[in-house]
């Protein structure tokens, strides 16, 4: 089964890759929150931030084809949480809709930007830095190295049921779908017990997984925060 892993790309070359971790993930974040608190109305300042993204993408080098298909998973939800902050005093506010939709994909856009130019395992290892606690960058870890696994598990299942199993009602189709979850959870849960138990036995341990060396901070580093301080700045006097 292929997967769509969420650092395929982090290993190419260019401009925003090459930021330093650290740097790269405060200072997005720190966009995302600028772009969270924005009150409505502000749509000059919303275009600002949503088009840098857009220059983002262009200069990491990611296809646009993953971004759209990406964007495309995503879009549902927002369109259907901004149909709600849309209807205001009685009426759809069209401007309202568009507003929080652009607010939405634009916080997308820079989370899809960070963890698609950033190692997953260099992201987590600056979490550690900014003193994210241990227990919650290690389920991350295991979430991600681990999710992929569970999903081959669930399709060998499904195949299995598909190629035993005659066309049948829907009642009882229903029944044996969550039969089979409650394999996956009793699966998940004795695999997740040997594994711990493996990492245990070859000297895991949980505060030393998470430690590196980053190196130095340079001109392109400082830069790069320097124009987020623009970008910030202008955004916040633009009306």
């Amino acid at each position: 089964m292929e997967h769509g892993f969420l650092d395929k790309y982090a290993d190419l070359k260019s401009p925003v890759h090459n930021i330093e971790p650290r740097v790269k993930l405060l200072s997005l974040l720190i966009v995302i929150f600028v772009v969270a608190l924005l009150p409505e109305g502000r749509f000059s300042s919303l275009l600002l931030l949503s088009f840098f993204s857009l220059i983002l993408i262009l200069i990491s080098r990611i296809p646009y084809g993953v971004f759209i298909k990406r964007s495309l998973i995503v879009m549902p939800p927002i369109i259907a949480l901004s149909s709600v902050y849309a209807f205001h005093e009685g009426g759809f506010d069209f401007f309202r809709f568009i507003f929080y939709t652009l607010k939405a994909m634009s916080s997308f856009t820079y989370v899809f930007i960070l963890v698609s130019t950033t190692r997953f395992d260099r992201l987590l290892q600056s979490l550690r830095y900014f003193k994210v606690p241990l227990t919650i960058i290690s389920i991350l870890s295991f979430l991600y190295r681990y999710v992929f696994v569970f999903q081959d598990e669930l399709e060998r299942m499904l195949r299995a049921k598909e190629s035993r199993m005659i066309k049948s009602d829907r009642k009882k189709e229903l029944k044996i779908l969550f039969n089979l979850a409650g394999m996956l959870f009793l699966r998940s849960l004795e695999r997740s017990e040997r594994i711990y138990r493996s990492m245990l036995s070859r000297g895991f341990k949980q505060d030393l997984a998470y430690v590196t060396k980053f190196r130095k901070l340079d001109m392109k580093d400082l830069t790069f925060v320097f124009l987020i301080l623009i970008l910030i700045v202008s955004a916040l006097v633009m009306g």
